[in-house]
């Protein structure tokens, strides 16, 4: 689609999108999420030339709530210990963005965690055995149930994928059909492992660096008691632009004998700049005076199927 198109011709007639702002594009490497052209306001997320990432308030309260919650974490202003430290697990929010094209449509301008990649592999993964707030109707509760009951027992749920096939120059995606198909068995088998492989092989290299950033993220929520999250993602990306062998020669092989081990050096290991993980999608943050089980339940799920994949 041409960046100027405002209209697109369906099975119906004529069905009229929302006109790009100059400098914009749809987000070319969205795994989930809302998409531009898609759904009733076809509002999407957009990338901007400058490299930021363009995210449109939703409708309230749940967009209110989401932009609420950025303006507050990273209010220069504010001194709560436990925001500051969370600044350094989510995008840097820049601020609100509006264009002459689309005055009324309010857009939250974030940090790209993918733009420093060259062929960046991405995963979406909603945290929790609960994806439902305190707020939903008996409605939403069922609907939420019964997108991915396993979720209750494996604690969390992978909503889209890409990953770049060096060999072919190609990115095999995955989105959440595919993934609502697998089971509590299987998510890690065929989810995790599917989105780890590159060229056959799993980068367990990768694994075991994710590992190290969950750890950060484990103890944030493990010492915060004022904040619950509910159907909030980890956003995974890594570089994918890698040649296997000079890979496997130059760095430690993929599948060493201490694959299983994580080795995390003040909580990072030694390809920090190629792998990226942050918290995103806060429209359902409220307030507690207790730890965030249900999104530690989630986490644990995670790190503990990481951990078996390093085990394969």
């Amino acid at each position: 689609m041409e960046e100027n198109l405002i209209t697109e011709v369906g099975d119906n007639g004529v069905l009229h999108l929302p006109a790009l702002p100059c400098g914009t594009k749809p987000l070319s490497h969205q795994v989930a999420g809302h998409r531009y052209g898609v759904g009733k306001t076809k509002l999407g997320f957009l990338q901007n030339e400058d490299g930021t990432i363009l995210k449109p308030v939703q409708s309230p309260p749940r967009g209110q709530r989401e932009l609420d919650f950025y303006k507050r974490v990273f209010n220069p202003e504010n001194i709560n210990p436990i925001l500051i430290k969370l600044r350094n697990l989510m995008p840097k929010y820049l601020g609100t963005w509006t264009s002459p094209e689309t005055p009324g449509v309010v857009y939250m301008r974030l940090v790209d965690v993918a733009h420093k990649f060259r062929k960046p592999c991405i995963a979406d993964l909603k945290v929790g055995p609960v994806s439902y707030d305190p707020e939903a109707t008996p409605e939403k509760i069922e609907r939420e149930k019964l997108k991915f009951p396993p979720a209750l027992e494996c604690g969390y749920q992978m909503i889209g994928s890409r990953t770049y096939e060096p060999e072919t120059g190609e990115f095999h995606s995955a989105n959440k059909v595919y993934f609502r198909t697998l089971n509590k068995d299987t998510i890690a088998s065929e989810g995790l492992a599917r989105y780890f492989t590159q060229g056959g092989k799993l980068r367990k290299d990768v694994i075991r660096h994710v590992l190290c950033k969950l750890q950060e993220i484990e103890h944030w929520f493990n010492i915060q008691t004022e904040l619950m999250f509910f159907a909030m993602s980890i956003l995974i990306v890594f570089e994918g632009d890698i040649q296997l062998e000079e890979k496997s020669e130059n760095n430690q092989s993929y599948n060493s004998a201490d694959s299983n081990h994580v080795g995390c050096v003040n909580g990072y290991s030694s390809i920090d700049d190629e792998v990226e993980v942050k918290l995103i999608d806060f429209a359902h943050v409220f307030k507690t005076d207790k730890k965030d089980m249900n999104f530690l339940a989630g986490l644990y799920g995670i790190q503990m199927h990481l951990k078996m994949l390093l085990k394969m």
